[in-house]
């Protein structure tokens, strides 16, 4: 069986010369402590041979324009050189190798990419990304991005742009794999960062620009959504206990927000693919499936999690049984009077056409019995409940399954609103009517009713018509 971590470098590297740099760079980075923890120049020829080094590879860099050589080895000579700057000729030394590394800084980066590049296995759609950070060793997909941005300017060969694309690939594989899976997201956050300004350093010039980056995106949304998700859950053990420690519904706002980022990253990169799926064998990267719905579907599944859907419809349910509660103290405190389809409305016996004394008759033995401050607090408090639950439904509504019943409770609440303030309108005005009042002040709140009708802030239709002809005589 082959080795899964095999190099298919598409550089032959000289190994003793990397093994040389990193003995130099293990005993300059070492050097100071050893010389603070000694006494009696015991490290004088471990300083001697490793400035020695230091010398005969800087020369070499300055005869031969440092080809052959990495961003990365010019720095670990500077580094030795700078630590012995008493040393007869060495800090000009450094300075010269340091004029040519600004000189030829794109050169020498482009050794370190195809030396990064080289670490990568062969064919990345046949690799199992469990064991990439064994393949890659201390080097990070920071190190290839980095090594990538100091490129920029170069003249990269197709097949050192196509290895950087299958490199991509394998990391975009850990990626999705990862948000697919339960290992720790906490973890891969950071990552799933890097990968994306890796997809945009990498696909600029690629027909597949757009899609390449609506895909990690999206499931960059994914992997923050299970990770706020996490959040919210270790909150407390179960959901009656989180939403009394998120009691203004921060955390469960937050989470709402990510997973609508989720949805609409869903749909871009499904309008995407489609824009792409034609004549996708021509546009395809090698080991790369653009036809893959995987991810779509794992993003599918993440906004039907059973305890984020749990979590909406208890926080719905909350809400309803709080706007519920007030209607009930409403339907208590105004009899039902309010309500002109109930049994119970005070209107129900009165003709279109009754006379004013009849209406006044009416009225002093329902409406006028009741405390119309009292019914006004619980229209406030209902009304706050109301404000309290709409913002976040209206957010989050498209995100759930079932909705607790919470759409037609605030249906009903609105209705509610709008009858009670028909029938205390309706009880001003038999007030004003009956005499009850002193002749201006009536006269000023008929009119402020009749306003009020007039702009549409109260329904004419749901007012009795003969009340409402009495109040206008009565002003004119």
């Amino acid at each position: 069986m082959s080795d899964p971590c095999a190099k298919g470098g598409i550089l032959a590297e000289k190994r003793p010369r990397i093994t040389w740099f990193e003995s130099l760079q293990s005993a300059s980075s070492e050097l100071p402590a050893l010389k603070k923890g000694t006494s009696g120049g015991m490290t004088q020829k471990l300083e001697e041979a490793t400035l020695a080094s230091a010398e005969k590879i800087a020369q070499e860099m300055l005869e031969n324009q440092a080809e052959g050589h990495t961003s990365s080895s010019v720095n670990t000579i500077l580094h030795t050189l700078n630590l012995f700057p008493e040393k007869s000729g060495v800090l000009q030394l450094a300075k010269k190798v340091g004029k040519l590394k600004g000189k030829g800084a794109g050169s020498l980066a482009l050794p370190e990419l195809r030396a990064l590049l080289s670490k990568y296995p062969e064919k990345p759609q046949d690799h199992d990304v469990s064991n990439i950070d064994e393949c890659l060793g201390k080097f990070k997909v920071e190190h290839l991005l980095e090594a990538l941005n100091k490129c920029r300017d170069q003249q990269v060969l197709d097949e050192t742009k196509l290895k950087a694309q299958q490199a991509l690939h394998l990391h975009f594989k850990l990626v999705k794999d990862d948000s697919d899976t339960a290992r720790e997201i906490h973890d891969i956050t950071l990552y799933v960062k890097q990968v994306q300004a890796l997809a945009k350093e990498m696909w600029a010039d690629s027909p597949l620009h757009k899609w390449a980056l609506s895909h990690i995106d999206a499931v960059a949304c994914g992997v923050s959504f299970k990770s706020l998700l996490r959040d919210y859950v270790d909150l407390g053990p179960d959901e009656s206990t989180r939403q009394l420690r998120d009691s203004k519904s921060t955390r469960l706002s937050g989470l709402v927000s990510n997973a609508l980022q989720v949805h609409s990253s869903l749909e871009n990169l499904q309008n995407e693919l489609a824009k792409v799926a034609s004549g996708v064998e021509d546009l395809c990267i090698p080991g790369q499936d653009i036809r893959d719905q995987s991810s779509s579907q794992a993003l599918e599944e993440l906004l039907q999690d059973p305890i984020f859907q749990t979590t909406l419809e208890s926080r719905y349910q909350k809400f309803a049984e709080d706007i519920s509660a007030a209607v009930s103290q409403i339907q208590k405190l105004g009899q039902g009077y309010h309500d002109p389809k109930s049994e119970m409305s005070w209107k129900k016996d009165l003709a279109n056409d009754a006379s004013l004394k009849e209406i006044l008759e009416q009225a002093a033995k329902t409406i006028k019995q009741l405390d119309p401050k009292a019914i006004r607090d619980a229209q406030k408090a209902m009304d706050q409940a109301v404000k309290q639950a709409v913002p976040f439904f209206n957010r989050s509504s498209d995100l759930a399954k079932n909705d607790a019943g919470l759409r037609s409770v605030i249906k009903r609440a609105s209705i509610i609103t709008m009858d009670l303030e028909v029938m205390l309108s309706e009880g001003t005005l038999t007030e004003a009517l009956d005499g009850s009042m002193v002749k201006t002040k009536a006269v000023d709140a008929c009119r402020q009713i009749l306003a009020d009708i007039s702009g549409g802030t109260i329904s004419v239709d749901k007012v009795h018509p003969a009340l409402y002809r009495y109040a206008g005589e009565f002003v004119s």
